[in-house]
């Protein structure tokens, strides 16, 4: 889902904003929205815990982002813990109150997913999120890609669109299986292909798959201002330790977005 190569200072790009394809942008932080919405994002993914995949952001978080986002829609994830996407009912019912919540604080649309143990859709949890949240549109997320899901399930359960990398954790390998799916699709839901986009591939996927609208947190590491970093008591998942984290740079979605206008404009 990042963007993680060049070091790009170039003001000019960032302005870039006519193009045909949607960008959403997936951040977790006020200065990764600020950055996402500075680099000509079309709609925000809002999170915390990036790292994770991914998890619910606060409404505190949602209120400073929708301050800043320029009438720019902004989808949030109701995603309790990390780990799998199979809930109890208890956690269920925890989600439901976060979609309430962050409802009511100004949410443009939700992006979850919720699985049995055998991994099909819990139609019935999402069902009920699903009219929690109407008429917001809401997007199955990346659940999609290790869950045995039929498209049309989710199209009859009412999502507008999947999140997908083709089922593969390298999303150029998934190429064949997002134009299957955008294909099954019969422009009932949208796909949206993320998960390791990069500057150096996402032409190719915007060119070959045909889809309309690409998500990526397009994001750089940010090493710490702080001055005493003598120890790290960070787990091992997170690389770079707490003195690093990922911050979304204004100046490589600008550009991501100027290499796909200029590939679209050719191939015409």
């Amino acid at each position: 889902m990042d963007i993680t190569s060049g070091n790009l200072a170039n003001p000019k790009i960032s302005s870039v904003r006519d193009t045909s394809t949607l960008f959403e942008v997936c951040v977790d932080s006020i200065e990764s929205a600020v950055n996402a919405i500075k680099g000509g994002a079309d709609r925000l993914e809002l999170c915390s815990a990036l790292l994770t995949g991914g998890l619910t952001p606060s409404t505190s978080l949602l209120r400073e982002v929708k301050k800043i986002a320029e009438n720019k829609p902004v989808f949030v994830m109701i995603r309790l813990r990390d780990g799998d996407y199979c809930y109890t009912d208890k956690e269920i019912e925890i989600m439901k109150m976060e979609l309430i919540d962050l409802k009511s604080c100004g949410a443009d649309g939700f992006v979850f997913g919720l699985l049995k143990q055998d991994g099909t859709i819990d139609a019935k949890g999402c069902s009920e999120l699903l009219s929690m949240a109407f008429p917001l549109p809401c997007t199955f997320h990346k659940a999609f890609d290790v869950a045995d899901v039929d498209i049309q399930t989710l199209v009859q359960l009412g999502f507008k669109r999947v999140l997908t990398s083709g089922k593969r954790k390298n999303i150029t390998k998934g190429i064949t299986e997002i134009k299957t799916l955008i294909a099954q699709s019969g422009g009932k839901i949208i796909i949206l292909p993320g998960g390791g986009i990069t500057k150096n591939n996402i032409c190719t996927i915007v060119k070959e798959t045909g889809a309309k609208e690409i998500h990526g947190s397009f994001s750089l590491a940010k090493h710490s201002d702080m001055l005493n970093k003598a120890v790290d008591f960070s787990s091992d998942f997170r690389q770079g330790g707490y003195f690093t984290r990922t911050v979304t740079s204004q100046e490589l979605l600008g550009e991501a977005k100027l290499l796909v206008q200029k590939s679209i404009n050719h191939s015409f």
